[in-house]
């Protein structure tokens, strides 16, 4: 059994982790069908699983590259790095912690509290960095599964030290760090980091850990994302989760409410992945609002389920353009994955990409999905003549919410002009612009009838136009 941390570096050195069960599944993809996947594609399903994710670092940053060559931080990068057919010849024959731990039960489902935790935490840290404008929030989201490398390590290692800490620190939740002093010889952190570095992965992580210095903001999201993904596991009403929430509310410059809300909206997310983990997730603690219990809603016609959002989709989009800013994509190429990311991940039903005419006079749509047939939106056409909402949009870089609370102020800027082409309901759009010149405009909805709109999906469809003009803007140069 080891005893010090370079005794532990030393054994973990020959082990290669096992994986979630579903993780075997998705991954076992033929060969014949490489082609029809994305980096995007792949890095969706891996980044599901925090061991998956650990075994992709740690085999990507291990292989011998330039010393001019940048580090490897995200699953999209190491698959576009590789190619997918190479990539999944080195991800190899996955074990499943499943037939490693089928002897011990209980650390099984100890590993699988940890891995759900993680997975919460980087939901939260995700959003978080949205919210932030983090052009990279994609290694925000790494980087929270990476504060759990440490603790999978010594339950994969030394089970039983890791439940006997485990029971300790339930016991005197303040007392961790003494704890695990106690019973490990060493901090759970130092091992993380050890680790980390015994395996290849990036340098940058590193500063996650420490919430100083240059990474400072984007570190203070995932400290307080992964203490309130453990605070939340034993219930929402606790002085610690809510210390953790009010300080959240200050790094992020909201409301201490907002903060609460955006937290639980999150936690219910990460909790659609439960099956994965097998085990109750957090937001099932999550309280009841007083009242009479709700009747229930009555059915919806199929073709009018409102749309889910999938932030993993978002992800690995965001990931996918960014790993091609060298022009190796074309307009076409880019437009696929950002109308891709705004379907698919932020859930919107209907989507316009119109550019602005030679004369500079109209907006004319370049591509459209979700629209059907006699849709206006079909032939988004908009004359920028006069002054109106599409028109005030050309004159900078910006975006709108069009909602219930801005409505009375907005409708003198929407003439019938405009609400023949995008009709009555509320929408998103935001104008384009390369080296500070109008290019065109996106524009977004959930169709016209009751599925509405929200703040976090406007952040997301903001961040995908964002990333949409920087991909524009090297298309251009090239």
């Amino acid at each position: 059994m080891p005893t010090s941390i370079g005794d532990w570096i030393a054994h973990l050195q020959t082990k290669d982790l096992p994986v979630l069960n579903r993780s075997v599944l998705e991954m076992n993809i033929p060969a014949r069908r490489y082609e029809t996947l994305t980096a995007g594609d792949i890095a969706a399903r891996v980044y599901s699983d925090p061991l998956l994710t650990f075994r992709v670092l740690r085999m990507v940053n291990s292989l011998p590259r330039s010393h001019l060559a940048s580090e490897i931080t995200t699953v999209e990068h190491a698959v576009l790095m590789m190619g997918i057919g190479p990539f999944f010849d080195r991800v190899g024959v996955l074990s499943t912690v499943d037939d490693e731990l089928a002897a011990a039960p209980e650390i099984l489902d100890a590993l699988r509290r940890v891995l759900s935790r993680a997975h919460h935490a980087a939901v939260q840290a995700f959003d978080y960095a949205i919210l932030r404008q983090d052009v990279r929030a994609e290694e925000v989201y790494v980087a929270a599964l990476l504060m759990h490398l440490g603790e999978v390590a010594v339950l994969c290692c030394s089970p039983d030290r890791a439940l006997e800490l485990a029971r300790a620190v339930r016991v005197q939740p303040e007392a961790a760090a003494e704890m695990e002093q106690r019973i490990l010889g060493f901090r759970i952190v130092d091992l993380q980091a050890a680790l980390a570095g015994a395996w290849g992965f990036p340098e940058m992580y590193a500063a996650f850990a420490e919430p100083e210095g240059h990474h400072r903001a984007r570190a203070l999201t995932v400290t307080l994302a992964t203490a309130i993904a453990r605070e939340s596991e034993a219930g929402w009403g606790g002085e610690r989760l809510s210390s953790s929430v009010e300080e959240l509310a200050s790094v992020l410059h909201i409301h201490v409410e907002d903060a609460f809300v955006r937290v639980h909206r999150n936690a219910v997310t990460a909790a659609r992945e439960w099956e994965r983990f097998g085990v109750r997730p957090a937001a099932a603690w999550l309280p009841m609002e007083p009242g009479e219990w709700p009747a229930a809603p009555t059915p919806q016609p199929v073709d009018t389920v409102c749309p889910m959002p999938h932030p993993d989709r978002t992800q690995a989009v965001m990931a996918e353009i960014g790993g091609h800013l060298d022009g190796s994509f074309t307009l076409d190429d880019l437009m696929k994955r950002v109308l891709h990311g705004m379907h698919e991940g932020v859930g919107l039903s209907r989507i316009v990409f119109a550019l602005l005419s030679p004369s500079r006079t109209e907006l004319v749509a370049k591509y459209v999905i979700g629209a059907g047939a006699d849709s206006p939106l079909r032939a988004f056409r908009i004359g920028l003549e006069g002054e109106h909402l599409f028109s005030r949009l050309m004159g900078k870089m910006q975006a709108v919410w069009h909602n219930a609370a801005n409505h009375e102020k907005l409708v003198p800027l929407l003439p019938q002009s405009v609400t023949d082409v995008v009709g009555q309901g509320h929408f998103y759009a935001m104008s384009v612009f390369v080296q500070g010149k109008p290019v065109g405009l996106f524009y977004a909805d959930r169709g016209q009838g009751a599925c509405e709109l929200d703040e976090h999906s406007f952040e997301s469809f903001k961040r995908l136009v964002l990333r949409a003009s920087e991909g524009l803007a090297h298309l251009s140069s090239t």
